[in-house]
């Protein structure tokens, strides 16, 4: 049966934004609890399944970074400055790495400053190794980070179910 089209469950940027970070994060938590990535297929699929989304396509998956972590991370960043990049667990399929867009590679040069070469727009294709160093680096914070669900509820004002 053909979801019936909705303001609300068009996956429009303002959507995606307003409707998708409170499930990002749940989702992150879990991969952090479980020590894994997703990728961005898997959260695409689960903004439909789960939240009632129409179908985003390939187009849709590319834009999960920009307009759902990269919102979600300015929340917690609002929250805790000093808190892990837990958008960092979001990856490309091919290469289980997460994009180079220019959230992530901001937030990379607030988080690891000494680390000029991350301006380079790039920075993936120029400095691999760096990069897959600086991801690992990150996703382990995000690992060893045990406040994820207090940080959630102070964000989002619920419980993390």
């Amino acid at each position: 049966m053909k979801k019936k089209k909705t303001p609300e469950n068009r996956p429009t940027d303002k959507n995606l934004c307003r409707f998708g970070t409170n499930h990002l994060m749940k989702w992150l938590i879990e991969a952090a609890r479980e020590k894994r990535t997703v990728t961005y297929g898997e959260v695409a699929g689960r903004l439909e399944r789960e939240c009632g989304f129409t179908s985003m396509g390939r187009s849709g998956a590319r834009r999960i970074g920009q307009r759902v972590a990269e919102p979600m991370q300015k929340k917690i960043h609002q929250q805790k400055s000093d808190a892990p990049l837990l958008n960092v667990l979001v990856v490309r399929k091919v290469d289980r790495l997460p994009g180079q867009g220019e959230c992530i590679r901001k937030i990379f040069c607030r988080h690891f400053s000494d680390e000029t070469w991350l301006k380079n727009e790039r920075a993936l294709e120029e400095y691999p190794e760096k990069w897959k160093r600086i991801v690992g680096k990150a996703t382990e914070e995000v690992y060893a980070y045990k406040d994820w669900e207090s940080l959630y509820e102070k964000i989002y004002r619920e419980e993390v179910k």
